[in-house]
């Protein structure tokens, strides 16, 4: 209430010093509709809950199992970690997909937290549905859709952009990334964007304690992520990380200049994580 009298007063200035002094109209006028587009783009974490429904209760513990699969598309990633499939959503045994992949499996003692994130309403449906088969079999402590929820770097909303079905398969791509070759042509939706570093410290609340397993496959959109995750030292609190980089791969990022960009990223990513004490799965 408080500020929105005090823009009113603002208003009331801008008019008046527009005869008097243009440059200080242009400032007011500036200032207001800078605070306009952020009220109307950035959240809280407590606006995020609204949007994206309840958060399960944590389950705090010494040490927290948690698993985080951010671009779970149809779920089968989520399966995979859980056992219930040998095979990711494409099938190709070189995409982690395979009961070699130190992720395969890995969550079948029921004794995990999964965080699902998917922004593709296509699969609000089957990602219910794997949820209800999940908890209903006892095969997780806790299982958490965030639909219409893409993770980037900024909390507030983005542009979500989908890809059209491809023939060969079952899933469809999505992206953040505007250089994405999903971009160019295809049908976008604003969707609610949560930053990766709330979603870890302040959402989820990991702790270093922690037993964290985190997947990425976002569809250009991992080097941003990346870079934020160094940048905001929320890296501590992951402890096995298998993200799919699609430097090198036409169909996602189809300008040759821009894999090439994004190539010499991925050189200094997986430079910058052979320092740390995280265990890397191929998810790639």
């Amino acid at each position: 209430m408080i500020a929105s009298k005090f823009d009113n007063v603002l208003r009331l200035v801008g008019m008046i010093s527009l005869l008097a002094s243009p440059a200080l109209f242009f400032f007011i006028s500036s200032y207001l509709e800078l605070k306009n587009e952020l009220s109307n783009t950035l959240i809280t974490v407590q606006s995020h809950r609204k949007l994206v429904g309840p958060i399960e209760k944590h389950h705090r513990q010494s040490r927290r199992n948690v698993f985080i699969d951010l671009g779970t598309n149809d779920g089968s990633s989520t399966k995979f970690f859980l056992g219930l499939t040998q095979r990711t959503a494409r099938g190709d045994a070189d995409l982690g997909g395979n009961t070699s992949s130190p992720l395969y499996g890995l969550g079948k003692d029921g004794n995990w937290e999964i965080y699902v994130f998917e922004g593709n309403k296509k699969y609000d449906k089957t990602l219910a549905d794997l949820r209800s088969e999940v908890m209903s079999k006892n095969l997780a402590k806790s299982f958490t859709v965030y639909n219409h929820t893409a993770i980037g770097t900024v909390d507030g909303y983005a542009y979500f952009y989908f890809d059209n079905p491809n023939p060969d398969h079952t899933t469809v791509a999505s992206s953040l990334n505007p250089e994405s070759s999903i971009v160019r042509g295809n049908p976008r939706e604003r969707v609610v964007s949560m930053d990766i570093a709330t979603l870890l410290r302040d959402v989820i609340g990991l702790r270093v304690s922690d037993n964290v397993v985190l997947k990425i496959d976002v569809e250009g959109t991992e080097y941003d992520l990346m870079r934020r995750l160094f940048a905001s030292s929320v890296l501590r609190l992951v402890d096995t990380l298998a993200v799919e980089y699609h430097h090198d791969n036409p169909y996602v990022l189809g300008n040759k200049g821009t894999r090439e960009k994004y190539t010499e990223q991925y050189k200094c990513i997986t430079w910058m994580l052979a320092d740390t004490r995280i265990k890397l799965a191929n998810w790639a």
